[in-house]
């Protein structure tokens, strides 16, 4: 990742840690991965052409996936992979 977007990443994960639903990250639901995988999942935007994706549940975050807009279409949140996240991330992996 070349130094701009890691200096992007930096300041938006700064304003998602106070607040993942602050305005100024342009957050938003995609539809089709909530579909896929059972769970709302959101979006938010670091820059013009760069996204990160995460899901909530209960009081927790889990950040799923950082990159291009592309992601909408080329990754694929299975259910099963989404939890298998959520238990990776509870046991502290």
């Amino acid at each position: 990742m070349p130094d701009r977007q890691k200096a992007a990443v930096r300041r938006a994960w700064k304003i998602f840690k106070a607040n993942p639903f602050d305005p100024r990250l342009s957050v938003h639901k995609i539809h089709a991965l909530s579909v896929k995988s059972g769970k709302t999942i959101h979006a938010l935007t670091i820059q013009a052409d760069l996204r990160a994706v995460f899901f909530v549940e209960g009081d927790t975050i889990f950040t799923v996936d950082i990159g291009t807009h592309a992601i909408y279409r080329t990754y694929s949140i299975s259910h099963n992979a989404v939890i298998g996240l959520a238990r990776s991330n509870a046991r502290g992996g």
